[in-house]
């Protein structure tokens, strides 16, 4: 059997479900190159199940994708994702190789940073838009700036990842790249929303304009930042508590 497991944003998220899969499991595979602080949160899911993790490159996952879903025809193999196992299209088709091989899969869930962003801020699910990714190529491909002008003209919100890569991108950087992007298209961005390490003890949420936010003296990634849509006062009221110099 394959089993796509999340864990959370931390390894405190990990629900027994998920701990009693990855108890069983003969062996477990981590995505760890896709998300800042994987290596920090693998060793701590060794301690919490008691077996070693195996880091997953891209290639393993990607290139080496049939060769691990073959292997769980005979064994129980575990995929293990940071947050939610299927919110990435890697491990959606994990599963599809899974079906066409003829390997049973089972899903078990985890909290993604999609659905953490919106209830930590204290902002409206519903009315959230398309999420973005701001590029390290960012001067040359502004096609994340105009997704997040198509939702604030709707009235939505924008979650906006932050590359990642060998050197994660940090809020200074991506500020630069809104600021870019607005200015060339005489655009106005509101006050927008920084959040870094999400989950963790020192987690850092700042609500200020593009140029405090670069001032912040943030945690190591993983960065993100908020672009709001239309507030309703509720949100407006939520969102103050994370103003800068406020609290």
């Amino acid at each position: 059997m394959l089993y796509l497991v999340g864990t959370g944003l931390r390894a405190e998220h990990l629900t027994l479900e998920a701990v009693d899969v990855l108890k069983r499991a003969h062996r477990i595979y981590m995505d760890v190159y896709t998300v800042p602080g994987a290596e920090e949160l693998a060793r701590a899911v060794e301690k919490i199940v008691g077996k070693s993790v195996i880091r997953a490159s891209r290639n393993d996952l990607e290139d080496r994708a049939k060769e691990l879903v073959r292997s769980a025809k005979n064994e129980d193999v575990a995929i293990l994702a940071v947050g939610d196992p299927l919110a990435a299209t890697t491990h959606v088709v994990l599963t599809l190789l899974a079906d066409e091989l003829g390997v049973g899969w089972k899903y078990v869930p985890g909290i993604s940073i999609i659905q953490y962003i919106p209830s930590r801020l204290g902002l409206e699910h519903y009315k959230f838009g398309w999420t973005v990714t701001i590029p390290h190529g960012w001067k040359s491909a502004g096609s994340f700036f105009e997704r997040i002008v198509e939702n604030r003209e709707r009235g939505l919100h924008t979650i906006a990842l932050l590359d990642v890569g060998e050197k994660p991108m940090e809020i200074p950087e991506a500020a630069e790249a809104l600021k870019f992007w607005a200015e060339r298209a005489g655009y106005q961005l509101p006050e927008i929303v920084g959040i870094v390490r999400a989950a963790y003890p020192d987690e850092t949420i700042v609500y200020a304009s593009l140029e405090e936010l670069k001032s912040v003296d943030w945690p190591a990634p993983p960065h993100s930042l908020v672009i709001p849509g239309k507030l309703h006062p509720v949100e407006e009221d939520a969102l103050r508590r994370f103003r800068r110099g406020e609290r």
